[in-house]
């Protein structure tokens, strides 16, 4: 095994230590942050049942 495949590479000119969120791209506005929201509450216990 070679040592390239053990490291990912170093780039000192990155502009974020970590990836950005996506939620950060959508606009507080979107309707898929509605979508989001009623999806979120909708009551999925009868189909996580065994």
């Amino acid at each position: 095994m070679d040592k390239e495949d053990l490291f990912k590479p170093y780039i000192q000119d990155d502009l974020a230590l970590l990836p950005p969120c996506i939620g950060d791209f959508i606009s507080p506005s979107d309707p898929v942050r509605l979508v989001s929201t009623i999806v979120d509450k909708l009551d999925i216990s009868n189909i996580l049942k065994d």
